[in-house]
């Protein structure tokens, strides 16, 4: 529980962040939790399990989880207010965009796979790769530059007009 409550204390995550900076203020969540899975695998392996035997541990994780993405739920609307978006549209977009960051943390640090071990980053390189596609998909376009080092260069997969095909057509 007080892993749990740790995670939900925005204050010392968000130390530093000034405020507007939305790209600093999902690498900050997404650095809190790449280096939870990096420094303590086994501790998230079981917290995952005791969530899936335990429902009172269950419910506390996911409302836990929930909560931290409430926050930009009932903020999409505001952002992006030519959306229009419906009732449900900001919680599935959310959902979907932390989903991504869970499988690729379970695979990477608890099941270890070798293809994506073999690509052996530092959680802060991890964290800035998550943290860069979770705002390209929110925001449709790349983060400020200077705010990046390992991503730099995803700063040309902003536009299909200059994809080229694999046969070259």
């Amino acid at each position: 529980e007080d892993f749990v409550a740790e995670s939900r204390n925005l204050d010392n995550i968000e130390k530093g962040v000034e405020r507007g900076d939305w790209y600093g203020r999902i690498y900050a969540h997404c650095l809190i939790t790449v280096e939870s899975y990096a420094k303590r695998p086994g501790l998230m392996r079981c917290l995952l399990q005791l969530a899936d035997e335990d429902p009172g541990f269950s419910a506390l994780l996911r409302s836990s989880f929930r909560e931290q993405l409430m926050w930009l739920v009932e903020l999409m609307p505001k952002l992006f207010p030519k959306a229009g978006f419906d009732q449900h549209q900001p919680l599935l977009i959310a959902y979907s965009l932390a989903g991504n960051m869970e499988l690729l943390l379970r695979e990477y640090f608890i099941q270890r796979s070798e293809t994506l071990r073999a690509a052996s980053r530092s959680p802060e390189d991890l964290a800035e790769l998550l943290a860069v596609m979770f705002y390209r998909a929110l925001f449709l376009e790349h983060p400020p530059q200077e705010q990046l080092s390992y991503t730099r260069n995803l700063q040309y997969m902003t536009s299909n007009k200059h994809h080229k095909s694999a046969s070259g057509a």
